[in-house]
């Protein structure tokens, strides 16, 4: 799929820059990006950078509610029913999830905690170990017996409707945003970029409801991370 994106960009006169960490974000005539390698600036701005998304945009003053939540991914190893061919196992209502990997298994406890985001994957919390075991010996017993052998934690982005933040923002002409996409990043990542660029170039896609999405919508939800304690 990146392959794809990147000979589409390349055919239309586009090109990457990478080692360039966005530094700040200024607007005088146009949006202008401060990065490590130089000042760049376009008629249009994307804010795409996911859990930093906020934190630019705050430096121009910007406040959307943007919450970063991290989660647990547990590994576990080597387990009789781990097979390729296995099904994911998602049950929501109960927030608890494990996928096979290689000969073992993927498991999260679909922890939230807020968080300031930081770069690169976090340590594992000997607390949210034990709720993935009380979990698992509750809810999926089948998989009781695992032996976690390590894991880690990563960032999840979200407004406080849980919808995600796409298009125009409506203070700062040529800034638009794509962010919020909660744990769903890379699998939306294609739909996403259609409905921006849409928008970028002043189209409504027809299947989406672009108020739901906009970033200056009224949001009268409270997003309320879930933590261990309680037995389910």
């Amino acid at each position: 799929m990146i392959g794809g994106f990147l000979k589409g960009l390349r055919a239309n006169g586009g090109r990457v820059v990478t080692r360039a960490a966005a530094d700040d974000l200024q607007v005088d005539a146009t949006p202008k990006v401060r990065t490590a390698r130089g000042l760049f600036e376009g008629d249009h701005i994307v804010l795409a950078g996911g859990a930093w998304s906020a934190r630019l945009a705050a430096r121009l003053g910007l406040h959307r509610p943007v919450t970063v939540l991290q989660r647990h991914l547990l590994s576990a190893h080597t387990h009789a029913l781990s097979a390729p061919t296995h099904p994911y196992c998602w049950l929501d209502d109960l927030d608890v999830y494990a996928r096979p990997e290689a000969a073992g298994w993927l498991i999260s406890p679909c922890d939230e905690t807020r968080v300031e985001p930081v770069h690169g994957a976090g340590p594992v919390d000997p607390v949210y170990r034990a709720w993935a075991i009380d979990k698992l010996e509750r809810h999926m017993p089948a998989l009781a017996d695992v032996t976690f052998t390590g894991g880690w934690t990563g960032l999840r982005t979200f407004a406080e409707d849980r919808r995600p933040i796409l298009g125009p923002d409506p203070e700062v002409p040529g800034l638009h945003w794509a962010t919020a996409l909660g744990g769903f990043g890379v699998t939306c990542a294609f739909g996403a970029g259609e409905a921006v660029a849409a928008l970028v170039r002043g189209v409504s896609p027809q299947w989406l409801d672009v108020e739901a999405v906009a970033p200056g919508r009224q949001m009268p939800f409270s997003l309320l991370p879930k933590a261990p304690g309680l037995a389910l």
